[in-house]
């Protein structure tokens, strides 16, 4: 079976499904991860900048020990996401639906992706 988890933000993927993310790659599933705000802009302080790569690297590692399959990053900013058109964020996230056709799809914090969930069984069935 083939797993799509669909995260707001880097690290939500792991708190939101983590356990189940393990589960699928147990019994031998292939899982997916697509992070929505994986840009980050220069207008952060060098500071800010520094803890993002960290974070960046923390969820390199966690997929490495979860064994997820493929990372997909959207170039989304998480400070200025709500300020995006809600058609581009609908469509990027659309475009990895289709290209992943999954047979399962996880979304934790699901609010900043509830167009799509309406959408999903048009493309999955």
């Amino acid at each position: 079976m083939h797993v799509l988890v669909i995260a707001p933000h880097r690290d939500d993927e792991m708190l939101g499904v983590g356990g189940t993310i393990l589960k699928r790659k147990s019994q031998g599933h292939r899982v997916a991860v697509c992070i929505v705000a994986a840009a980050e802009g220069c207008e952060m302080k060098p500071e800010n900048q520094r803890l993002t790569e960290i974070v960046h690297k923390e969820m390199l590692k966690a997929h490495a020990y979860c064994e997820i399959d493929k990372y997909i990053g959207l170039p989304f900013k998480s400070v200025l996401l709500e300020s995006y058109p809600r058609m581009d964020l609908n469509q990027a996230i659309l475009d990895v639906v289709r290209e992943e056709m999954p047979e399962e799809v996880y979304i934790p914090f699901w609010e900043i992706c509830r167009e799509i969930i309406n959408l999903l069984p048009k493309l999955l069935w």
